[in-house]
């Protein structure tokens, strides 16, 4: 997995702990790790060769998977729609704050464009190629609230 997606992950996790109000109205596909690792020995020791798959449990929308995680961690999910007045007014405003503070900016370009995409996957190959058995989004989201949980909503994950 790459540190993106672990620091995205963290990060959902984070933001709505902290009480994210808003969301978007892009989807995406998502996947618990144990999936992925799963798929990848299964296939590394198969007789799989030269072949593409896509390893997605499901795909849902922002609010969906914002919600799921504010209710595994007892938060309020977001419940504003942030539509592109607001979004453009939010990316304006982390722009003064990085140059004022010197900090990383946290809305750029490429997150604001993500987060309105709508990007649909199939597993339906990787279901037939190996019998893949996913673990529902939903209760990965809540071993991973618990895992947040007990470590602690400021613990950090070590970004690689």
């Amino acid at each position: 997995m790459s540190s993106e997606i672990v620091r995205s992950s963290s990060y959902l996790f984070s933001a709505v702990w902290k009480g994210l109000k808003f969301y978007t109205k892009g989807v995406t596909g998502y996947v618990d790790i144990r999936d992925v690792v799963n798929a990848m020995i299964t296939l590394m020791e198969g007789d799989f060769t030269s072949e593409r798959y896509t390893v997605s449990a499901e795909n849902l929308s922002y609010r969906q998977i914002l919600e799921m995680i504010a209710s595994a961690l007892d938060k309020r999910p977001p419940g504003i729609h942030a539509n592109p007045l607001l979004i453009s007014l939010a990316c304006r405003m982390d722009w003064l704050i990085s140059k004022l503070s010197g900090r990383k900016r946290s809305i750029t370009r490429e997150t604001v464009k993500s987060s309105k995409r709508k990007s649909f996957f199939s597993n339906e190959k990787i279901i037939q190629a190996i019998g893949m058995d996913f673990i529902p989004v939903e209760q990965s989201v809540r071993d991973t609230a618990q895992y947040f949980l007990k470590h602690g909503p400021s613990s950090k994950v070590k970004e690689g």
